[in-house]
């Protein structure tokens, strides 16, 4: 004879009908993660925060988010007031999307900061009546009539972490010599806390957040003689995926090394190069040479 579960849902009709909040983050956290939190990446225009001069306020475009295994939707762009300014001291605001547990509502707001010659940011308040994650700090000056473009900083969470780093400058590779890869440009920053990057030249990539990651190495070294180039990903030194090549005529050589699999909280990961052409010999990144390290956070 069935027996049925003590729970389960959602259904049209019967016990399976009735879904309370309790049990709709129950089976919603499986999707994302229950530490999945921020914004869903490309729909809209990412919940992108902006000063246009126009003055004490702030512009919020459309985006979706998921808080908390919960859902929110902004298909027109908002505005939010800032508070008057102080007119001795500067202060940090912080712009927020909040999931209010109490209120059952999803919002935008402006946490206030307090003025001071050195300012700090508002804390996020994170608990079982609201959950707040930040999309950008304002800076407010003393007397400040205005919010210009240049006083919005950029600090979005994204609900499915990513991180890619990229080489800037080119990197010299003695002959026969592994060598990790230094990333010393930009990087896409998607989940504040879920990729903590460290060493000189940023080579070690420590993840906070366990599951399958997807992750992605391109080099491009500079035409050089023809011998080995080879690439590879590692896990705390060992290696998890390579790719080599014979560079038989001497030209620039391009490698990937792509693979998804399930990583620990705390395992650094990096990316090494050989090249053996009999001399040392120097990458080449560029608008059409990208060097880049990508690691996008798949499921739990």
């Amino acid at each position: 004879m069935p027996t049925s579960l003590d729970t389960f849902a959602p259904y049209d009709a019967g016990a399976g009908a009735d879904v309370t909040e309790d049990t709709w983050r129950k089976f919603m956290r499986h999707m994302l993660g229950s530490g999945a939190d921020g914004i869903l990446r490309n729909i809209a225009n990412d919940f992108e925060v902006f000063g246009d001069s126009s003055g004490l306020q702030v512009k919020v475009k459309t985006g979706e988010c998921f808080i908390r295994s919960q859902w929110g939707e902004s298909t027109s762009q908002k505005t939010l007031a800032i508070a008057t300014a102080d007119p001795t001291d500067p202060r940090k605001d912080r712009v927020i999307l909040r999931n209010d547990f109490v209120d059952n509502v999803v919002e935008l707001d402006v946490l206030t900061g307090t003025p001071a010659a050195s300012p700090t940011t508002p804390s996020l308040t994170q608990n079982t009546s609201q959950w707040e994650t930040s999309l950008a700090v304002v800076d407010v000056a003393a007397g400040a009539t205005t919010i210009a473009a240049g006083d919005v900083t950029d600090d979005r969470n994204y609900a499915i972490p990513m991180h890619r780093a990229r080489q800037s400058t080119a990197q010299t590779f003695s002959t026969g010599t592994q060598t990790k890869v230094e990333f010393d440009g930009t990087a896409d920053h998607t989940s504040a806390g879920d990729v903590v990057v460290s060493g000189t030249g940023n080579v070690d990539f420590t993840l906070k957040r366990a599951g399958l990651w997807f992750v992605s190495a391109n080099i491009v070294f500079n035409s050089g003689t023809a011998n080995e180039r080879f690439l590879a990903i590692t896990d705390d030194g060992n290696t998890v995926r390579y790719t080599a090549a014979n560079n038989n005529t001497g030209t620039a050589s391009f490698l990937n090394c792509s693979t998804t699999r399930r990583f620990a909280v705390d395992d650094v990961l990096s990316v090494h190069a050989l090249q053996s052409s009999g001399a040392n010999l120097d990458t080449a990144p560029g608008t059409l040479n990208h060097i880049w390290f990508t690691l996008e956070w798949r499921a739990p």
